[in-house]
């Protein structure tokens, strides 16, 4: 059976190459591409964070002003022009790469278009207590909603996988139409792709939230995180 091609795609928002989040976005590229899977970056970063990232490997898209939901669009249309076989969209997540193949498993085995990942009860202690709190009621709701018998669903973590099917729905996904902003289409997707006939499956995997990042989210950055974690409520 000849190798998936798999694209992953993600976005930068850094003032500078340097810092917790760049760094653990440079490791994914780094992860990514030692894997064989091409990044894309939608980047509204300063030319200097572009050049570091694009000499790790990642192809960098400068973003042009669309809203978050068309910059993610962009990259969804740019793999399906890749002929990829899955693609994710992810933040910087280098930890949920190794990931990748058990979820491919997992869509074969479910004949699903796309996956959310589930962090396992393990995993919860590593995040913030703010984001336990907020995440875990989010998570509630949107499987009160929209949940399906044997599959547990963490919208809140981040991160969708799709296939060639569901890239081609996540391309005409417009969370407008219910009542959202276009902010996260690749978590607004999936519902589109069950209302089309599809499926959309889930793996419960054991991730460690970076250290260094949730002390950065506890200490300088708390007043902003705890404003993030609100709008994301």
């Amino acid at each position: 059976m000849s190798k998936k091609k798999v694209v992953v795609m993600t976005a930068a928002f850094y003032s500078k190459p340097h810092g917790v989040r760049f760094d653990l976005q440079c490791k994914q590229i780094k992860v990514a591409t030692s894997n064989g899977w091409p990044i894309l970056i939608s980047s509204g970063d300063h030319p200097e964070t572009n050049k570091v990232m694009s000499s790790l490997g990642a192809t960098v898209v400068v973003q042009d002003g669309r809203p978050h939901g068309g910059e993610r669009r962009r990259l969804d249309e740019m793999a399906l022009n890749m002929r990829a076989d899955f693609g994710l969209w992810t933040e910087e997540k280098d930890y949920l790469l190794p990931h990748l193949p058990a979820a491919i498993e997992r869509m074969k085995e479910k004949e699903a278009s796309a996956l959310l990942f589930n962090r396992s009860e393990e995993s919860w202690s590593s995040w913030t207590p703010t984001q336990q709190e907020s995440e875990r009621f989010c998570n509630r709701y949107y499987n009160a909603m929209f949940g399906v018998e044997g599959e547990v669903y963490d919208p809140m973590l981040g991160p969708a996988m799709f296939d060639s099917r569901g890239l081609e729905i996540y391309l005409r996904c417009d969370p407008t139409v219910y009542g959202v902003d276009d902010i996260y289409p690749n978590l607004v997707a999936p519902l589109n792709i069950r209302a089309e006939g599809g499926y959309a499956t889930s793996l419960t995997v054991d991730l460690t939230y970076p250290p260094k990042q949730r002390e950065e989210e506890e200490g300088a950055n708390r007043a902003v995180m705890m404003q993030k974690r609100a709008s994301q409520v």
